[in-house]
């Protein structure tokens, strides 16, 4: 019983989170005000926020097994943002710790 309650509160989370994230002035301003096109583009977010919790959960398995798959991080080249030289040295300034 336990397992189904927590498994419950688990969805209705995400469905809260979904219906929470997807109000707001923008969204209001966006359907025109509070009405039923308005309601529904929530209440689709809220379904599409119960169903993704599921992926949302898993996808970090995956990356962790790909990544222990792969190893060690390969060597990683940096790029320079600047050309060298067209920058002039400027020395640091440094501050004593009181």
């Amino acid at each position: 019983m336990l397992f189904w309650i927590s498994l419950g509160s688990w969805f209705a989370s995400y469905g809260l989170m979904g219906w929470i994230n997807s109000g707001g002035d923008a969204n209001k301003e966006r359907f025109g005000g509070p009405g039923v096109r308005y309601i529904g583009f929530r209440a689709v977010q809220t379904v599409a926020a119960v169903l993704l919790c599921v992926p949302t959960a898993i996808l970090p398995v995956f990356i962790v097994i790909g990544s222990t798959v792969t190893g060690k991080p390969r060597r990683f080249v940096t790029i320079a943002k600047t050309r060298p030289g067209a920058v002039p040295d400027v020395p640091e300034r440094q501050v004593p710790c009181p």
